[in-house]
Parts: C-alpha cells; structure tokens; sequence
C-alpha cells in the first residue's frame, strides 16, 4: 500500500492564519484536490505527473477580496511555500498545474463584471470567465473587441498568457483595448497601470508570474446586428497562406476576421464533430466581415472584385 504523503509543515500555520479571513474557502480533500492537478485541456503522462513533479497541491485556497490574496502572498514569503495561481485552467499548456505541490491558488471566486455603457468600458475581476462577460455586455449590445475561442477561460488569464484570438486581425491584441490593470505583487504590492505606462507589459504573456491581474478596465464595441463569414478551401497551406496576404493587403476589402486552419485541425474537429462537419480536409482561410464592414463594401463607390484562391 503506497504510504500517505505527511502532510507539510507549514500547513497547519496557514490554516491558522488564515481563519481569520470567513469568507476565505479552503480546498483540502483528497479527491477535490485531484481536480486542481491538470489543466482541462492537458493530462499529463502519469510517469510526469506522479514521478517527476508534485502535481497534486498541497492546499487550494480560493480568495475573494484582495486582502485575502496579500494574506497568501505574505504567508506563502515568510514560509517559503510554492505557489501556483489558477484562472479557469483552459489554457491547456500546464501553466495552471503544480510542479512542487504547495498551495493553489483558485481566483474563480473574483468573478466581478462592470460595464459602463457610455464609455464603452468593461471592468472584470481575475475569475470573470469570457461566457459571462459576453452575456453581461449583450445586455448593453455591446461586445469584446478581441477574444478566445474558449468561452469558458477567464479574461485575465488569458491577458496573462498572450491575448491573442478571434478580432486581432481588425483590433489588433487585447494589449491594444487596455484602459488600466490592477496587479499584486509577489511581494504584496499593489499597482496600478495605465495603458501607457511601460511596465503593463511585465504583467501581460508573463502567465502571472511577475503578479496577478486583479482588476482590468477595457475598451468594448457596438455588437454587430449580424456577421457574414466565408470560408475558402485551399489544397495546400502555402496557397492559403497567400491568398491571405493578399487579402489583408486589398484596398478595400477590409474584413473583420482573417484566419487560417490548417487541414490536420480540420480533420480533427471532424473526428470530433459526429458527422456534423461537412467540409472536405483542405486547409480553411475563414473570412468574416460585420455588417458594418459589409455596408462599406458595398458603398465604397469602387469596383470591387474578391480575389480568387489560387488553384494548386
């Protein structure tokens, strides 16, 4: 029978000061705390997780104010414990999981959501998950300007990790829709950063290392009545690749949305898909202009003609 791990010593010491805190939760069964040892889109290889790291945490603690956050940060100095922070774990590249078990973080509990129709402004807390932000803003008819694919991740965590997604083509990275952040410290500052202060970017596609994203205030859009997209098969990804080019250099068809899918993606949502997906296995350029775009296209008084894929 494999021997009970003994629990560490300084578990004990911040269980105690942290009950202070009663509306601070804290994860210590054995079967919730199996949950917290992989991303939801990654499990690692058993000889990995059970070998070479301590993928399992110690304690998860799910904070709710800021204070309660300055509390761990403090004990987790003073006592030299490993830390791990955790928005929704969808990134799927194990950046959410332990390497040397200690105390997990879980920001899901920090899920506020402001929106301030007049400003175009959203403001949202680290646990503010994308499905939830885009249902409070279609209350307004508003919409993010860029986003993830996976309306399940939470906004912050994905300004952590990168920022990139559906609406960089026209908006360009959510860096770009940045009003301010408020970000902790490790060392249990608080700051805060506007859009033009240098320093933002130590804290954007660094994944929470150099401090955690507690607050952030972004510019949103009109949502579009409706969206019109293409998709265009390509034999070979090099021709995709082109036509793409040459689309996003065209004087005045300006769309929306540019992406391409390579066909080993396409035949892989395709296994997924129950026969729902009836595209063949091409690589995929997808196009997509608002109604909006689509208006000034239409209006533009020139002559346009929509470039042709090349044939390969």
């Amino acid at each position: 029978m494999k021997k009970k791990k003994d629990h560490p010593s300084w578990k004990e010491i911040v269980q105690n000061n942290l009950n202070r805190y009663s509306e601070l939760r804290v994860i210590e069964d054995p079967e919730k705390l199996e949950y917290y040892r992989q991303d939801l889109n990654v499990d690692l290889p058993p000889l990995i997780r059970d070998l070479m790291l301590q993928s399992l945490p110690d304690l998860v603690l799910q904070p709710k104010t800021e204070d309660h956050l300055v509390s761990i940060f403090e004990l987790s100095r003073e006592h030299k414990i490993p830390m791990t922070v955790r928005g929704a774990g969808t990134w799927g590249y194990g950046g959410a999981v332990p390497t040397r078990g200690g105390i997990l973080i879980d920001l899901s509990l920090m899920d506020t959501i402001e929106v301030n129709p007049d400003a175009l402004e959203v403001t949202v807390g680290p646990g503010a998950r994308f499905l939830d932000i885009g249902r409070e803003l279609e209350r307004y008819g508003l919409t993010l300007l860029t986003m993830t694919s996976g309306k399940g991740g939470t906004l912050a965590g994905w300004m952590a990790t990168g920022g990139m997604g559906y609406g960089t083509y026209h908006h360009g990275p959510v860096r770009n829709q940045l009003v301010s952040i408020r970000v902790i410290t490790p060392d249990g500052r608080r700051r805060e950063l506007s859009s033009e202060d240098s320093e933002i970017r130590y804290f954007l596609s660094t994944e929470g290392q150099m401090g955690i994203i507690v607050k952030a205030t972004l510019k949103v859009g009109r949502r579009p009545i409706r969206w019109y997209p293409f998709l265009i098969p390509f034999e070979e990804p090099s021709a995709a690749y082109a036509f793409a080019k040459r689309l996003s250099h065209h004087p005045s068809i300006k769309p929306e949305e540019l992406v391409i899918y390579h066909s080993e993606l396409i035949q892989a949502l395709k296994a997924q898909s129950n026969g729902k997906m009836s595209v063949g296995d091409k690589n995929l350029v997808m196009v997509a202009f608002s109604n909006e775009g689509r208006d000034r296209l239409l209006t533009s008084g020139r002559s346009v003609s929509f470039p042709c894929p090349s044939r390969t």
